[in-house]
């Protein structure tokens, strides 16, 4: 073999281990962007919970945004008839939770709506379509609303005998239980 052809396989090898690194940098950059995308996307949880001001426990649905992005919610639907079903805590004319069409949620930010414990019977399937300024994401969400909500909780009666000092200490305790 003389030395030009030596030369010609030589830039062949070479052209060919530069386009297969070239095609590995693309793929490698194609999955970091979808691994870093799926990390800071909008994330929406659906559940139930429970507050205790002294005397009085509320029921709350709450939606909420897990993620770093935020979203604005296009669809929202339930295979379950809040104001039919007398679920709402008060006003049941209106389909309350139907006012999630077109929210937008920043990250970590939620929306509640007061619920009636005794009057939710059954898991509710909520069916959302959200999106971001670059993606929209559908989900289906089966959520037993009551599952959890109510468990017992103890508050501190040592405070003070009045009732005004009482739902202060509270509403600071469900504050703090809240954030734990």
């Amino acid at each position: 073999m003389d030395s030009n052809t030596v030369q010609f396989y030589g830039m062949i090898i070479t052209s060919l281990v530069g386009i297969a690194s070239i095609i590995i940098s693309v793929l490698t950059l194609m999955q970091n962007s979808k691994m870093i995308e799926e990390s800071t996307r909008p994330v929406i949880s659906i559940y139930g919970t429970t507050t205790n001001f002294g005397a009085e426990q509320r029921f709350y649905f709450v939606i909420k945004n897990f993620g770093q992005t935020p979203t604005t919610i296009t669809k929202f639907f339930s295979d379950y008839d809040f104001s039919f079903n007398q679920a709402y805590t008060s006003a049941n004319d209106h389909d309350w939770l139907s006012n999630l069409n077109g929210a937008h949620l920043a990250p970590g930010q939620s929306k509640i709506c007061a619920l009636n414990y005794k009057n939710i019977n059954k898991p509710v399937t909520f069916t959302l379509e959200h999106k971001t300024t670059s993606k929209t994401y559908n989900e289906q969400i089966k959520v037993d609303l009551k599952a959890g909500a109510a468990m017992l909780v103890w508050k501190s009666d040592a405070i003070s005998e009045k009732d005004e000092l009482r739902n202060i200490s509270y509403t600071l305790q469900e504050f703090i239980q809240k954030n734990l």
